[in-house]
């Protein structure tokens, strides 16, 4: 998915830690596509593939809490803007490679995204949805804790705009948040946040897409310039280092004045350029050469290339 939607501008995520960020764990299971070991899986606990016809979905057979005979398939809500339907178009042809049936349903984000209990995605009315959360320096640990599920206020601390929409709640996790939380980095606090990494991806209350990256360009003497999508109005932090910009000027700026001096010395000393036109005969044809560039009228490639002791046929040189 990275890969096609942002070619040289994503990155695959095996975890909710950023691999640019400084807590990024480099040792952290990479996750690999393997559609036929997916297969497996799914076969092992009773999800089977009752026809061996691939196009169709697999059905329950004794998996827990499921009748037999359900049909692996579920909606999936997209956003209908941007690059969203595409990856949610890959996603559906991948899982459908496992026997698992999608079938994307595409809103608008005002749907989507509507405040209160009435929103598809905060009312948690859904099997699956796709959208990305913005996040500050700090690892988005806080998006998986059980203080984070929207539903009415009190009983919800962040009401309806909790994050947690998947209503993911592990007592575990939510105690080792607690407890890193206000920690400095360090040894002790990079341990922690590698088990609540591992914790989620063990319960996979999420499926990690990609993490986009934006490429901008600046000028070396604007200053305190640091791209993000948290703050719109960085606008106040920027300096700008005016002798740096007035050096820059004189060196880019700098006249090249041989262009206009040739131009003036022709026009004054009447000075003219012979063009040469030289038509030669060979075994595949003709061969022109007009005003030093070579030409092929009527053409033998071979012949012309191999250019055996041309003859010249015509000759004019105008001065």
């Amino acid at each position: 998915m990275a890969t096609q939607l942002f070619p040289g501008k994503s990155q695959v995520p095996d975890s909710f830690v950023s691999p640019d960020h400084p807590l990024y764990n480099p040792d952290v299971k990479k996750y690999s596509f393997d559609p036929q070991a997916a297969a497996q899986m799914l076969q092992d606990v009773g999800w089977v593939d009752s026809d061996n016809n691939p196009s169709t979905p697999r059905v329950a057979s004794g998996v827990a809490g499921v009748a037999d005979g359900t049909p692996f398939e579920f909606d999936y809500l997209v956003p209908a803007e941007g690059e969203k339907p595409q990856a949610a178009q890959i996603l559906k042809d991948s899982l459908a490679q496992c026997g698992i049936r999608v079938n994307v349903r595409t809103e608008s984000t005002d749907q989507l995204f509507a405040p209160g209990p009435d929103s598809p995605i905060f009312g948690r009315e859904f099997a699956m949805a796709q959208f990305a959360w913005v996040t500050s320096l700090q690892p988005p640990c806080d998006l998986y804790t059980s203080g984070q599920i929207p539903g009415p206020y009190p009983d919800y601390p962040q009401g309806w705009g909790g994050a947690n929409v998947s209503g993911y709640s592990n007592p575990e996790y939510d105690r080792l948040f607690q407890q890193m939380k206000d920690m400095a980095n360090g040894p002790e606090r990079q341990a922690i946040i590698d088990r609540m990494v591992a914790i989620v991806r063990r319960d996979a209350p999420w499926v990690f897409g990609f993490h986009p990256k934006n490429f901008s360009l600046q000028h070396s003497w604007l200053k305190n310039v640091k791209p993000n999508l948290m703050a719109n109005n960085s606008l106040k932090y920027l300096r700008i280092d005016a002798a740096a910009r007035e050096a820059a000027r004189v060196r880019w700026n700098r006249p090249d004045w041989r262009g206009p001096i040739v131009a003036v010395l022709i026009m004054v000393l009447g000075v003219r350029i012979p063009v040469c036109d030289i038509t030669y005969q060979t075994d595949g044809g003709l061969f022109y050469w007009a005003g030093g560039l070579p030409a092929i009228l009527h053409q033998d490639r071979a012949a012309v290339t191999g250019l055996i002791e041309p003859r010249p046929v015509e000759e004019g040189c105008v001065r």
